[in-house]
């Protein structure tokens, strides 16, 4: 099959993988497009945006994506399968056979998750009035040396989201403001207390100062988009 290219293109190289039975072409190349112009940073048109596992993405104008759980809902087929499989001999064809199947379900939840992240942020960056995005340096490798949250990160695709932000933000001439990872975005109420004591479990707490009580990832999502913001040297009155 054919694809349309842009007129200038300078082909650098190409690349067949397998996957599955199936095989695939990844092209590279490089084209003479013109500068796409960054829309400026505006406190009003920027969206803070918390990840989570229970909800998959907050975002500070207290929209609250549910995770999907990909992985659980085919869970019984995968268990189907695998033990299926424990019951061929390996090295034969049945048990390669049973093996590619197994292989396709774990491929089919991949290309479900894929597909609803890639609707997710192109709806995040295209279809909304947003001109920035403040997102946190999440650090996904470390976490998921976690064995109780590795499996339930790995399904969420927080990395697939941080990168799709990146390019769909970047094309779209938005900006991607990322905060650091040691930012207590869910610890600081509003007033400036930090709660130290806030354990993973609460999902809303009352500050012992001003006496506010916080949605614990709203508060989050706001507070990503406060630190972003100043991070780039705007600033936000906050209520």
């Amino acid at each position: 099959q054919t694809c349309a290219l842009p007129i200038y293109v300078d082909f650098r190289f190409i690349s067949i993988s397998v996957e599955g039975g199936k095989y695939f072409a990844s092209l590279c190349y490089k084209t003479a497009e013109p500068p796409i112009t960054k829309s400026p940073i505006e406190p009003d048109k920027t969206v803070g945006i918390d990840l989570g596992l229970t909800t998959l993405a907050t975002l500070s104008d207290e929209t609250k994506i549910d995770n999907p759980r990909h992985l659980k809902k085919h869970e019984t087929t995968i268990k189907h399968e695998q033990q299926k499989l424990s019951k061929k001999t390996e090295g034969t064809k049945a048990y390669e056979k049973q093996k590619a199947r197994l292989n396709k379900a774990y491929r089919k939840i991949a290309n479900v998750r894929r597909d609803f992240l890639h609707k997710l942020t192109t709806n995040l960056v295209e279809n909304q009035n947003w001109t920035g995005f403040c997102v946190e340096d999440l650090a996904v490798t470390n976490m998921q040396q976690d064995h109780c949250l590795a499996r339930s990160i790995g399904d969420a695709g927080w990395r697939m989201f941080r990168s799709m932000m990146e390019y769909k933000s970047r094309d779209k001439g938005k900006n991607l403001i990322v905060i650091g990872r040691f930012d207590a975005s869910s610890k600081t109420c509003t007033c400036g207390h930090i709660n130290q004591n806030l354990e993973l479990k609460d999902r809303q707490w009352t500050c012992s100062i001003c006496g506010k009580t916080h949605d614990r990832d709203i508060l989050a999502a706001n507070n990503i988009k406060t630190f972003g913001l100043r991070k780039a040297g705007q600033s936000l009155l906050v209520s």
